[in-house]
């Protein structure tokens, strides 16, 4: 899913969004964690886009290559080795790739966060842990199970520490649980009842397979319990800094949010390398990113500050708390 606050501070996010034909919506559905109500929140302005990640990720590799990066696709990184004026990335089979400045962004598992000993693993309760599976639809099977292209959420679905969804695409819809501090096994049980309530809500299409999820973690709001995320010549940003929203798990705009900082820090650096000043030495400028994330993205990735347990059951009741938990859930906005 990604947000329209991505598109809009990323100018180029537009046309590749345009080019892979992404699924804009403007309404979201909450399901209470029976299924039995509903409530929604609706916006006249697009508020986000479903997208495929294969699609979105192949098009931004283009997008790098064509400002002039340099890949090496399907090899993987073996070690990180760190000099006083560069870092070397070692690959499978012995190539080496060096630069002054390593920037991580190697996902959740990050090689680079343990290379460096920015981070060895993630603690359980800052990992949301999910089973979801991609499912083709037809143009006519989405207009049947979907309509208008709402997404569909249920939060704490089998009274689990996370929520249900069902997002649909253009030619796709993403089905899923998450939940704080879980592990995949006790997730199928929760996988397949909500399988099952989607189905009976009529939103799977008939004989679709929805067996063999997919499993993932996604670092919600670890970033904020991180000790540094600036090591020497080095940042993590994205998954493998925990750059995710901790009520959501959305980590797109979070993950560019961070690059664009870490970007800012980088090129100062540069500077102060090549001048060789010594009073804002390569380092410092390197180490302002931790004060500039907290700053700009603090409230974003942070977890709500009331009393959940009592709000979520007005949702179906109330559309003023409705329409809070939907700006919550979609833009980040403090509840």
């Amino acid at each position: 899913m990604g947000q329209r606050e991505a598109i809009r501070e990323f100018r180029f996010l537009g046309p590749i969004c345009r080019r892979i034909k992404a699924s804009p919506f403007k309404r979201l559905v909450f399901h209470s964690p029976d299924l039995r109500e509903t409530a929604q929140f609706a916006c006249r302005k697009i508020v986000g886009h479903i997208v495929r990640r294969e699609e979105f990720d192949t098009e931004l590799l283009r997008a790098a290559e064509k400002a002039g990066a340099e890949t090496h696709l399907g090899r993987k990184v073996t070690a990180i080795e760190s000099g006083e004026h560069q870092m070397t990335a070692v690959l499978a089979g012995g190539h080496r790739v060096a630069g002054r400045i390593l920037l991580g962004a190697d996902g959740v598992h990050s090689a680079v966060a343990r290379a460096t000993r920015l981070r060895t693993q993630w603690p359980l309760d800052q990992l949301v842990v999910t089973l979801s599976k991609t499912i083709p639809l037809t143009a006519r099977q989405r207009s049947s199970c979907f309509g208008d292209g709402a997404i569909h959420v249920a939060l704490g679905f089998g009274q689990a520490p996370g929520y249900a969804w069902a997002f649909p695409g253009a030619a796709h819809a993403s089905i899923g649980v998450g939940a704080r501090g879980w592990d995949g096994q006790q997730l199928r049980p929760l996988y397949d009842a909500w399988v099952s309530g989607l189905r009976a809500k009529g939103f799977l299409p008939a004989g679709v397979s929805t067996g063999n999820p997919d499993g993932g973690a996604v670092p919600a709001g670890a970033a904020l319990e991180f000790e540094s995320h600036v090591g020497k010549r080095v940042i993590l940003i994205g998954d493998a800094g925990g750059f995710a929203s901790s009520a959501t798990g959305e980590g797109i705009y979070p993950a560019f949010q961070s690059a664009s900082i870490a970007a800012r820090c980088v090129l100062k650096a540069l500077e102060a390398d090549r001048r060789e000043i010594k009073a804002t030495p390569c380092q410092d400028e390197l180490q302002a990113f931790q004060h500039l994330w907290r700053q700009q993205m603090a409230p974003y990735l942070q977890t709500p500050n009331v009393n959940l347990a009592f709000l979520l059951p007005l949702i179906y009741s109330n559309q003023e708390i409705a329409d809070r938990f939907g700006r919550a859930f979609l833009f980040g906005e403090n509840l």
